[in-house]
């Protein structure tokens, strides 16, 4: 049996509203989940559901007051993505690979602060990973023995 095809529009029926907003819930916070993990990226999601109770979920990097905090900084057209035409991913590793042809002091020091969450990241995440070798390097001593 397929699926049937749904018109891109509010649903009339309250109960109905209710039902989809359940199914999707748990499909778009994966997706939230799977594209924070994959593209390594800060996130905040925040839901109502028809009834108003809220769905919040952030990503591992950082909490959802310093995400917020990060968006209210960005420019009117930052916030708009009307800044270039480019995708963003292009332009980035364009400005890392020439870094000699930026001419722009605010444009290298963006890179410098996002090199620096980067290595930040990099310092936590091998933190944590010692800390599970090493637990589970002393749970096999205690075994051992």
């Amino acid at each position: 049996m397929g699926r049937v095809k749904l018109m891109m529009k509010r649903l009339e029926s309250s109960s109905n509203r209710k039902v989809t907003y359940s199914k999707r819930r748990s499909g778009i916070l994966k997706k939230a989940k799977e594209l924070s993990i994959l593209c390594d990226i800060d996130i905040v999601l925040l839901m109502f559901s028809p009834s108003g109770r809220p769905t919040i979920f952030h990503g591992d990097h950082r909490c959802i007051g310093d995400v917020i905090a990060k968006f209210a900084q960005l420019t009117p057209s930052r916030k708009d993505k009307k800044e270039t035409g480019e995708p963003r991913g292009t332009k980035l590793l364009s400005c890392w690979t020439n870094i000699s042809r930026t001419e722009n002091v605010e444009h290298l020091r963006n890179l410098e602060e996002s090199l620096r969450k980067s290595i930040e990241r990099i310092q936590i995440h091998k933190k944590h990973l010692r800390k599970n070798h090493f637990m589970s390097l002393k749970c096999t001593t205690t075994q051992v023995m």
